[in-house]
């Protein structure tokens, strides 16, 4: 695949009607941006992708098939030390919150 790169003079975007297409674009945007509702606290809310189980270890959300998987997730996002079961939770759809997991 051959790019070829072309230059556009400045005077193109500085015409009456691409600065008009330009405000349009976007006021349209910052409308659309201002009606799409915001995910607050989502540490709080199950985020794994259909098929996965929701984990939560501190604030690492996690989607994992099971509970070894949560903890190699969890080591793979940690820093320092490594991930234990102690800290790791569970989303429970029944109740609608995160709860330890139990061994």
């Amino acid at each position: 695949m051959t790019i070829i790169k072309r230059t556009v003079p400045q005077a193109v975007f500085d015409t009456p009607s691409a600065l008009k297409a330009a405000t349009l674009g976007y006021e349209d945007a910052c409308r659309e941006l201002a009606a799409t509702p915001v995910m607050t606290h989502h540490t709080e809310r199950p985020c794994a992708a259909a098929g996965l189980t929701s984990y939560r270890y501190g604030h690492i959300m996690i989607g994992a098939t099971s509970t070894q998987d949560a903890l190699n997730e969890a080591n793979s996002s940690l820093t320092q030390g490594a991930a234990t079961v102690d800290r790791l939770e569970i989303w429970n759809a029944l109740t609608g919150l995160y709860e330890k997991v139990k061994v």
